[in-house]
C-alpha cells in the first residue's frame, strides 16, 4: 500500500479501476472502496441481483432486468409499472357506425348495429350476399339495407309479387287476357292475331274466293265479289245448269231471265236442295 524511497507514499489502488460499471472508487491505505449504486453489491460492485426473480410484472407482461431495477413490457390493454392497470380502450371510442363499446380485460368489444361487422364495426355488411331478391331481380347493396331492381312482371321489396298485367286490358276488345308468372298472354278471337290481338287477319290471304271472284277483306271476315255467272259465299256455284248446282237429286231449270232454279226431291229443299226438311 506504500511506495517511495522512504515508503511514505500511499499507492493509489484506484488507478487500476477495480470498481465495475464506472462505480466511483475511493482510495484507502493499502486498499480501495467502491461506492456501489443501488442494485449493485460486492467489493467491486460486481454483483447485480436479478430483480425479475420475484416476477413483479403481471397480466402476461415480460420483465427485463436492469441494474438495481427492472422494466415491464406490458401486454396489449395494460399499463403501469407492473402492468397492473387495465386500460379502458373504450375511452378512445374505437367502435364505429353506432357500435356500443364494452371494456373487457386486456381489450374491448364492439356490439355492432344491424348492417355492420368487424372488430370496430367498420365493415358494411353486404346484404346482397343472402340473395334476398327473387325472380331474377338485381340486388343493390346499401348501408344497412338493400334494393331490388325487379324485372318486368314483378314487384315488391324482394320482387316476389307477380304483376297482374291483365288489369290494364292489354288484349283489347278482340282477345282474352291470361296472366302468367312475370308476363301475360292473349287468346285472340277469330279473325284477329298479334301479341295484343290488335291485328286483323287478312282472310283473303288464303284466296278463299273461287272462279275468279275478287276478295274484299273485312274486320274478322271477308266478302267475295263473284264474276258473272257465279253465286255463293265463295262464288263456288255457277248460275248455269252446266255446273249441276242442285244437290241431293234436285233438277236444275234455267229461267227466262237467265237464272237457274232447282226443283228438289223430297225431303230436300233450299236454293240448291241442300237442306233436309
Amino acid at each position: 500500500g506504500w511506495t517511495g524511497p522512504d515508503c511514505k507514499t500511499n499507492i493509489d489502488d484506484c488507478l487500476s479501476a477495480p470498481c465495475m460499471y464506472n462505480t466511483p472508487c475511493i482510495d484507502r491505505v493499502n486498499g480501495y472502496e467502491c461506492n456501489c449504486p443501488r442494485g449493485l453489491y460486492g467489493k467491486r460492485c460486481n454483483i447485480n441481483p436479478n430483480d425479475c426473480s420475484s416476477n413483479p410484472c403481471i397480466n402476461g407482461a415480460s420483465c427485463r432486468d436492469g441494474r438495481g431495477e427492472y422494466h415491464c413490457s406490458c401486454s396489449p390493454g395494460y399499463t403501469g409499472i407492473n402492468c397492473e392497470t387495465d386500460i379502458n380502450e373504450c375511452e378512445s371510442k374505437p367502435c364505429l357506425n353506432g357500435g356500443v363499446c364494452y371494456d373487457i380485460t386486456g381489450g374491448f368489444y364492439c356490439s355492432c348495429p344491424n348492417g355492420f361487422t368487424g372488430i370496430s364495426c367498420e365493415i358494411d355488411t353486404d346484404e346482397c350476399d343472402l340473395e334476398p331478391c327473387l325472380n331474377g331481380a338485381t340486388c343493390i347493396d346499401g348501408v344497412n339495407n338493400y334494393t331490388c331492381i325487379c324485372p318486368p312482371g314483378y314487384q315488391g321489396s324482394t320482387c316476389a309479387l307477380d304483376v297482374d298485367e291483365c288489369i290494364r286490358h292489354p288484349c283489347g276488345s278482340y282477345g282474352s287476357c291470361i296472366n302468367t308468372p312475370g308476363s301475360f298472354s292473349c287468346v285472340c278471337k277469330a279473325g284477329f292475331t298479334g301479341q295484343y290481338c290488335d291485328q286483323d287477319v287478312n282472310e283473303c290471304g288464303s284466296h278463299p274466293c273461287q272462279n275468279g271472284a275478287s276478295c274484299i277483306n273485312d274486320v274478322a271476315s271477308f266478302t267475295c265479289q263473284c264474276a258473272n255467272g257465279y253465286i255463293g259465299i265463295l262464288c263456288q256455284f255457277s248460275t248455269t245448269c252446266k255446273s249441276n248446282p242442285c244437290q241431293n237429286g234436285g233438277v236444275c231449270n234455267v229461267l227466262t231471265n237467265g237464272d237457274t232454279m232447282c226443283r228438289c226431291e223430297l225431303p230436300y229443299a233450299g236454293e240448291f236442295c241442300q237442306m233436309n226438311i
